[in-house]
């Protein structure tokens, strides 16, 4: 896909105008110059130090558990693990509903 970094022109251009102007439903005001001069601002909520306390417990944890890993690969060499595929196609089509 080829973006264009300069923008629709000619041709091109009235057709988004225009395609803009068609939408139903979705008037938009004209910006006047002083809100078109006004100050960018942002807003951040309380759910943006949860959010962020979050992710600092997150990092801090191990993604591999390692005494599972462990069981499982002792129960593997030992010939004690068995799958039952009939378990294992139930599972598989539970989460395909």
């Amino acid at each position: 896909m080829k973006v264009d970094l300069n923008g629709p022109q000619g041709a091109d251009f009235s057709e988004v105008t225009s395609a803009q102007n068609n939408q139903a439903g979705q008037a938009r005001p004209a910006a006047t110059p002083e809100s078109s001069l006004g100050e960018d601002t942002t807003s951040l909520s309380a759910d943006h130090a949860t959010l962020g306390h979050l992710t600092g417990q997150v990092l801090q944890s191990s993604e591999i558990r390692q005494d599972k890993v462990g069981a499982l690969r002792q129960a593997i060499e030992s010939g004690e693990y068995k799958i039952d595929p009939s378990k294992i196609a139930d599972a598989m089509l539970r989460e395909s509903e």
